[in-house]
């Protein structure tokens, strides 16, 4: 019952003919809008994690789980980050420029043109890639305000 609506929402979304598949809604925060593809491409890595030879109606259950619990992960995200904007916060430069320091180097060994070519041949322009770094740092940094900052463990 966990990922139910999630659940369902792909179901739905899968039943579709394929060239709808593209743009096939599966939930609407506010006015960001979240598409079966997109849905697809955010849970990709972790599908190509799945065992090569796993029984066919058996990976396309856990890839189902998978994309609910994705689904979830980007609601989530998305109504946090509305929050953030909604409280007029702002995430520092420095940390923006911390992690985009960080996916360079992982992606693309700390060149900064050869991302920017990597980027581009995905058709992401750089300003989409740095609203999204810029959206999960907000989210991450109000997370953590909201969830661990108060919490204290002691020895009793």
């Amino acid at each position: 019952m966990k990922h139910f609506f999630s659940l369902l929402a792909i179901l739905l979304a899968f039943s579709l003919p394929a060239a709808e598949l593209t743009d096939a809604v599966v939930a609407k925060v506010g006015d960001k809008i979240i598409t079966a593809f997109k849905l697809r491409l955010a849970s990709l890595s972790d599908e190509a994690l799945l065992p090569q030879g796993m029984n066919p109606d058996r990976k396309a259950e856990a890839i189902a789980e998978m994309r609910a619990g994705k689904l979830d992960e980007l609601i989530l995200q998305e109504l946090v980050w509305l929050d953030f904007k909604e409280l007029k916060a702002t995430v520092p430069a420095e940390m923006i420029q911390e992690r985009i320091d960080e996916i360079v180097a992982a992606k693309a060994n700390s060149d900064e043109e050869r991302f920017r070519d990597m980027l581009h041949k995905e058709n992401i322009p750089y300003q989409e890639f740095l609203d999204h770094v810029t959206q999960k740092a907000a989210v991450d940094i109000l997370l953590y305000e909201r969830t661990r900052r108060n919490i204290f463990i002691t020895n009793a």
